[in-house]
């Protein structure tokens, strides 16, 4: 026997439905006539199988319909255990060589204050990569690189770092994944020829929208604008790194929406393929301004025909934990020594970590962390009840730790996921419409 999953959700447009299955993250597109069959009639779904086959089929395969014995929220909570305690077979790293910076951006969340990791402990890092090789069963070492601006220090920390790490991770015959978060003022040719040596490929780097607009907000010690800079040197970037991953985040207003597509003609057309366009609101700006759909979905269009890859949404389907800081494996040492979980955090408060490295680069926990893992924010009964937990799952493990069951009500954020999956979905049925059915 099957039945109808608990966390199917659809839009209508004229007569057309676009749906999802919040598990499995499949979608389906479906005329009026197979929708009324599936959602709106009370039939029997061995009858939908007799008699439309090859619809029962699709629903089937994309999880819109289960086998009767399938407790979907049980197997929720088995994605959630599975992801926070082995997580993907990798141990995520990320350090932060300074909380200092070379821009001061009026929106930015960190406290830059100055200083820089000392040789002590970098010895202590090494010490605990290596102690994560020997104790942890991994695949992959993803180390990753944060700040402050880490290219401050990139020669005196990032680099000879670095190279001891992914030394001790080829003697393993481990996957190297290395990344860093810059905002690419500080990309020359030089260290272009180190990042190829010490395999770093993962770029984030941000824009303020186009020229005129970022250059009001990222300005340098010079008090120029850096917009020039950074677009010369994603450009330098993408033409010397053959295995090149570039994220380009572009933080956006209303008011900086306008110029935006200026950006393009600004970026190689040889270079595009290697670029992910990451479109952020600046969160400050997030209740005080509407989205305009239509706008956004013409930017969206235009960037990829013009050869990028976009990321507007940022709903993620089937995943058993919110962010990386939710699993086990993972970790932020700052340029102190002390450790965190999560990279938005006020790295000046020692009372905000869950320990520090010893000398010998053993991580010491303070006696709440594991506890954090203990309890599931949303194993509750007004989560329980609502079909959009597989893909808000409560609340992050940070939240929930600082203010347990409190923390799911007070950042219950049902009403912005049925906007964002509403928005979507109605993309897709865009897209299927106008390219799939040539009108």
């Amino acid at each position: 026997m099957m039945k109808k999953s608990e966390y199917n959700y659809f839009v209508a447009w004229n007569g057309m439905y676009m749906g999802v299955n919040l598990m499995s993250g499949r979608k389906l597109f479906l005329r009026g006539d197979q929708y009324d069959r599936f959602v709106v009639s009370s039939d029997c779904l061995d009858i939908l199988e007799k008699e439309e086959p090859e619809l029962f089929g699709w629903l089937k395969e994309g999880g819109f319909i289960v086998e009767d014995n399938v407790m979907e929220f049980d197997s929720l909570l088995y994605r959630r255990n599975l992801a926070v305690f082995q997580g993907d077979n990798a141990f995520k790293m990320t350090i932060l060589p300074t909380l200092d910076c070379n821009l001061r951006c009026w929106y930015c969340y960190e406290k830059h204050v100055p200083g820089r990791m000392s040789e002590q402990t970098m010895e202590r890092v090494i010490r605990y990569a290596e102690h994560i090789l020997n104790t942890c069963p991994m695949f992959m070492f993803d180390l990753g690189w944060f700040g402050g601006e880490p290219l401050l220090y990139f020669d005196e920390i990032v680099y000879p770092l670095s190279l001891k790490i992914r030394a001790m991770i080829q003697e393993r015959r481990l996957q190297f994944f290395h990344q860093i978060t810059t905002n690419g003022v500080l990309i020359d040719s030089e260290r272009i020829r180190k990042f190829k040596e010490i395999q770093l490929s993962h770029f984030q780097i941000t824009l303020d929208g186009h020229r005129q607009c970022h250059d009001k907000v990222r300005i340098g010690p010079d008090r120029k604008g850096t917009y020039d800079r950074i677009v010369a040197n994603i450009n330098e970037l993408c033409r010397e790194m053959d295995d090149l991953t570039l994220t380009l985040r572009i933080n956006y207003t209303n008011k900086t929406l306008k110029d935006i597509l200026s950006v393009i003609e600004d970026i190689e057309p040889e270079n595009r393929h290697k670029i992910t366009i990451a479109f952020q609101r600046v969160w400050q700006t997030t209740e005080k301004e509407e989205e305009n759909e239509d706008e956004r979905n013409s930017i969206k269009s235009r960037f990829e025909t013009n050869g990028f890859r976009v990321l507007w949404h940022t709903n993620r389907y089937g995943r058993g934990n919110i962010c990386y800081a939710d699993q086990m494996n993972q970790a932020v040492v700052n340029f102190d020594g002390n450790l965190f979980k999560c990279t938005a955090r006020d790295f000046t408060r020692t009372d905000a970590s869950i320990g520090f490295l010893s000398e010998n680069g053993i991580p010491c926990y303070k006696g709440e962390y594991y506890g954090r893992y203990n309890k599931i924010p949303f194993e509750n009964d007004k989560c329980r009840a609502c079909r959009l937990v597989p893909i808000c799952l409560g609340v992050c493990s940070q939240k929930f730790s600082e203010g347990g069951y409190g923390a799911v009500e007070r950042f219950c954020a049902k009403t912005e996921l049925e906007k964002s999956l509403s928005e979507e979905l109605y993309d897709d049925m865009y897209e299927y419409v106008t390219r799939s059915l040539n009108l």
